[in-house]
């Protein structure tokens, strides 16, 4: 987080301006389980992307406060993880997007060899103006 915090200040008092930025991580944080639960409950905001989660998210117990640090910082647009080999979703969470992205394994869980419809990759697009999009690109065989 340290490094995190010190990185986005030296790089955007470089550039002079907040620098936009993504994460990739492999365990998600607690905001990943909060941004389900605000969905779930039609809260304004917690916003609806893509995929669906076939397992509970799996984070640490602690809270180590990197969302919030994130939420300070205001540079990070979107924060992409794994662990959760059946998870899929992308949800915009107080601003940023949370995404767990899909699954490339065959060994992680016993039988998941045999399941495919976790099975693929999150393909992000940075177009001309800065702006990105997201896209699930499902594994075929």
């Amino acid at each position: 987080m340290e490094w995190y915090s010190e990185t986005i200040d030296k790089v955007s008092e470089e550039e002079n301006n907040i620098v936009k930025s993504f994460v990739f991580m492999h365990i998600p944080f607690r905001e990943f389980a909060d941004a389900q639960t605000a969905l779930e409950a039609g809260e304004g905001d917690a916003v609806y992307l893509f995929g669906g989660n076939g397992e509970k998210i799996s984070h640490p117990e602690r809270n180590s406060g990197f969302f919030d640090l994130i939420l300070k910082k205001s540079s990070t647009e979107a924060v992409f993880v794994g662990h959760d080999h059946l998870n899929n979703m992308g949800i915009k969470y107080k601003g940023v997007d949370l995404v767990f992205s899909k699954s490339i394994d065959y060994i992680a869980y016993p039988g998941i060899s045999q399941i495919t419809e976790q099975r693929g990759a999150t393909l992000i697009t940075i177009l001309q103006d800065g702006s990105y999009r997201l896209e699930q690109v499902d594994y075929k065989r």
